[in-house]
């Protein structure tokens, strides 16, 4: 018997409960299996309800005296039948370890969101179509808020999608006010659309997999954009139901059908799609999801207008599908809303733009190339990370898509498994940025704030290549029992990663070291660290850049500490941007320079740009210790309307835990 596999919540075996029914049979209707030959042996049923969390009720129910049988439910949540026959036969491992039949015997479904609102459900569970119950229980409602509020508006939101855009499931059909936020942000975006003069050839890819009963509908939210310039590219890949003939059923001089014989992933259907498109913009939409009529109107007016973008994104609404046999249970509801601002250390750790919201201009597929054809899952999250490397996306905060979970059968989030194709999923350690610099020297001073000799030690070990791409003087400043030691050295002394060419200062007070450090040279920028961190030798690449895109006093990027572990290894989480959300100004700095303008600077590292150095020397003059000093420059840097800026192009990491070989 071929089972239906579904995400579900496991329990280990010891919390696998049973409720028997001995000594009698359960009519045929109440189960299935491939063989129809059924033997006379008294049934004994066993059941557990486990809880609902992720939006989904989760259990088993098992004929353990007929482990090839599929039981088939009747489920209450609060007296209110939510599922009439539903099958109880998706695989799960602890099952199958506990004994349980083959393991064929569990159930996950989805729960409407009057249910998710509540902090505990009574579930009862029945054979189909009878009175037996196998189990009735209490279970609490595990649905975090996540820091989510419907309260927020559009700019609370947006700050709190830039730290955690999973937003917990059903809250997003009550935050009136920021819907209809979006709403308005869609107007406006549409109304300067209508401005737009240039409309260029959109090339839209639809890829099919045996998608027959629904994949018109999707092809009609094409057809039906108030945008008209653009050719729709359907390909089939090697469908083996009706969806070729329900693709040709459709006629409309911009579709084109592309049939490949096999089936090959949506990868390659895709790029079958990208070989012959002759649109200057890329838009994909799945053949289970839909698009607001103005998607394509609105998308290509923010490329026309951005033209140093090479991609853009929106926000979308996700749905849930039922179908469980009870009245009503055909709906459809809205889950949540995604979107979140960009940021590229955070799109690294989690993917949080689908691919069904976002464009790109044909130039970026030249450059980069496809879909990864090695990957059956996670792809869109692969291809958008490749193709907004170079330049940032136009982030466009409207809501332009219906993505429906459990639509189709087939849906890759729930046929293709989540774990290998993450581990298969090509994403660069976050520290291979400490070594992304070039080799040439540009003029840097450097004041390292550390607690004893040996943290300076550590730290001169840890960053040359930072000091090897750096000309300047290196200040070290030890901070214990309410005294300052100061050490001097020039970088070229200190490249061999060892402290001979410190002196201790000769000055009476710590704070003529610091003013004699950022006063020297011609043009010199300034990075202030703390000693734990070793910081990226990219630094003069990206300054250059910020300061063609902006006149910024201070720059800061990712910070990292000890990674975290996982199943795919050690993974870095950026601590930057907690700590500048509240103080964000602007959502993007440049289209070659990825980041947020902030009005605040955290304290773990940051480079001053040379340009201000002079203003700093003024400060460092009137300022008793090195705390003022930094306090004062950012309240002269504020006052006078120089903004920060925070990028993820720039990187440091705690060095303890960085191999030598990304050090060194």
């Amino acid at each position: 018997m071929k089972s239906v596999i579904a995400p579900s919540v496991q329990s280990p075996p010891s919390m696998l409960k049973l409720h028997d029914f001995c000594n009698r049979a359960i009519d045929p209707k109440n189960w299935f299996k491939a063989d129809e030959k059924i033997d006379s042996r008294p049934s004994k049923l066993r059941s557990f309800i486990e809880t609902v969390a992720n939006g989904r009720l989760t259990g088993w129910a098992a004929d353990t005296a007929h482990p090839d049988v599929r039981l088939k439910l009747d489920i209450y949540i609060d007296d209110e039948l939510v599922a009439e026959g539903i099958p109880s036969a998706d695989f799960r491992k602890d099952l199958l370890a506990a004994g349980i039949g083959d393991g064929h015997h569990a159930f996950s479904l989805p729960v409407f969101n009057k249910f998710l609102l509540r902090p505990k459900v009574g579930v009862v569970v029945k054979l189909a179509g009878s009175d037996d119950v196998l189990i009735q229980k209490t279970v609490p409602v595990l649905n975090s808020s996540l820091g989510f509020s419907s309260k927020f508006d559009l700019n609370a939101y947006l700050r709190w999608a830039y730290i955690e855009e999973r937003m917990a499931i059903g809250h997003s059909e009550s935050a009136f006010t920021l819907l209809k936020q979006f709403e308005m942000e869609k107007r406006r975006w549409l109304a300067r659309a209508n401005t737009v003069h240039e409309r260029p050839l959109v090339s839209v890819i639809m890829p099919v997999f045996n998608r027959a009963q629904i994949v018109q509908e999707s092809i009609q939210s094409v057809l039906d954009q108030s945008y008209g310039n653009f050719e729709l590219i359907v390909v089939d890949d090697g469908s083996t139901d009706a969806s070729v003939e329900s693709v040709r059923a459709v006629t409309d001089k911009r579709l084109d059908l592309i049939i490949l014989e096999e089936n090959q992933g949506v990868s390659a259907a895709r790029n079958a799609g990208l070989a012959v498109a002759r649109g200057e913009i890329i838009a994909y939409l799945d053949s289970d999801n839909l698009w607001d009529k103005d998607f394509l109107n609105i998308m290509v007016a923010a490329m026309v207008s951005n033209p140093q973008h090479g991609s853009a994104y929106s926000g979308q609404f996700i749905y849930q599908n039922f179908g469980y046999g009870v009245e009503g249970s055909e709906l459809s509801e809205q889950r949540l809303v995604r979107f979140a601002p960009f940021n590229r250390s955070r799109m690294e750790e989690r993917n949080f733009i689908d691919l069904n919201v976002f464009v790109h201009r044909k130039s970026m597929y030249d450059k980069f190339g496809g879909f990864d054809v090695n990957l059956r899952r996670l792809v869109d999250w692969d291809l958008i990370l490749r193709y907004t490397r170079d330049t940032s996306p136009v982030m466009v905060p409207c809501l332009l898509s219906n993505y429906y979970i459990g639509k189709s059968d087939n849906q890759i989030t729930a046929v293709e498994d989540f774990i290998s194709n993450r581990s298969a999923l090509k994403i660069a350690s976050p520290i291979n940025l400490l070594s992304s610099g070039g080799k040439d020297q540009n003029p840097l001073n450097i004041i390292v704030r550390c607690r004893s000799e040996e943290e300076l030690t550590h730290w001169v070990s840890a960053n040359r290549k930072l000091l090897r791409s750096a000309d300047g003087m290196v200040l070290g400043l030890c901070e214990a029992d309410g005294s300052v030691i100061g050490f001097t050295a020039h970088t070229r002394d200190l490249v061999t990663g060892k402290m001979d060419g410190f002196r201790p200062c000769d000055a009476q007070s710590y704070m003529d070291a610091v003013r004699e450090t950022v006063a020297y040279g011609q043009d010199s920028s300034l990075l202030v660290t703390g000693s734990a961190y070793a910081v990226g030798s990219n630094w003069h690449a990206v300054l250059q850049r910020a300061e063609a895109a902006g006149d910024f006093f201070a720059a800061t990027g990712r910070a990292y500490a000890k990674p975290s572990g996982s199943r795919f290894g050690n993974l870095y989480n950026d601590l930057t941007p907690a700590k500048v959300v509240n103080a964000i100004e602007e959502w993007a700095i440049s289209p070659d320079l990825q980041g947020q303008i902030i009005n605040k600077m955290p304290g773990e590292y940051f480079f001053v740009f040379g340009k201000f150095i002079p203003d700093l020397s003024y400060v460092a003059d009137i300022s008793d210790n090195i705390d003022e000093m930094i306090t004062v420059a950012f309240g002269y840097a504020t006052f006078e309307g120089h903004n920060f800026i925070y990028t993820p192009e720039m990187v440091a990491a705690e060095h303890q835990e960085i191999p030598d070989f990304i050090l060194n």
